[in-house]
């Protein structure tokens, strides 16, 4: 999440938009809720029943 989207992301807000701290961490925070996103559905979709036996 963080090497694919939030590096990118942070980079090009900060130094293409000129927004600089900010867009850095803008970057860091769209990482951090995309990962979140991520391991929120990959939780989901785990059939628990079958984990456990």
């Amino acid at each position: 999440a963080f090497y694919l989207l939030g590096i990118p992301l942070a980079a090009m807000l900060a130094f293409v938009f000129h927004l600089n701290g900010m867009g850095l961490w803008l970057g860091i925070v769209s990482g951090s809720f995309t990962k979140l996103v991520l391991l929120t559905f990959i939780a989901w979709c785990i059939d628990w029943e079958k984990e456990r036996h």
